[in-house]
């Protein structure tokens, strides 16, 4: 298992390069597992480890990577006036993945990574609130893993 490497590869996913935006509406700026102390330019997409459970049996382990994807559409002071947009941002980014659920074998042991949710609304960075969409993305993992006494 590797956080970091997941992370990436599910910023790689989102990058602008991999998005088709809503018709009307601007690409991603920027993609990324390292998010920075203060917002860029929006729309941005950071990715968040969030948490996970171990199941380990039979010299095998599995792992459930629980990851946040956070799209952030712009700073906001009305979230009535980017509803649309976030309605239609949320049907793009849900399906970002469908093309590639095990990343493309990029990280290893990932058997796949899926989009199980979603939440509409109003994200805080740094201290300042972005309408935006939060994707809650599953990633499991399956390794040998053998205890020895």
């Amino acid at each position: 298992m590797d956080l970091y490497a997941a992370s990436v590869a599910l910023a790689a996913r989102f990058a602008a390069a991999q998005v088709t935006p809503p018709a009307g509406y601007g690409n991603i700026r920027s993609a990324t597992a390292a998010p920075p102390n203060a917002m860029g330019p929006t729309p941005v997409v950071y990715v968040f480890p969030d948490d996970g459970d171990f199941d380990t049996g039979n010299g095998t382990r599995l792992i459930v990577s629980n990851f946040l994807v956070r799209f952030y559409y712009g700073q906001t002071g009305d979230i009535a006036r980017d509803s649309v947009a976030l309605q239609k941002w949320t049907t793009v980014l849900s399906d970002q993945l469908k093309g590639s659920v095990q990343f493309a074998g990029s990280v290893t042991g990932v058997a796949r990574a899926t989009v199980d949710a979603y939440k509409i609304g109003v994200l805080n960075y740094g201290g300042k609130d972005y309408s935006g969409v939060e994707l809650k993305v599953r990633v499991v993992w399956s390794e040998g893993w053998l205890a020895v006494a």
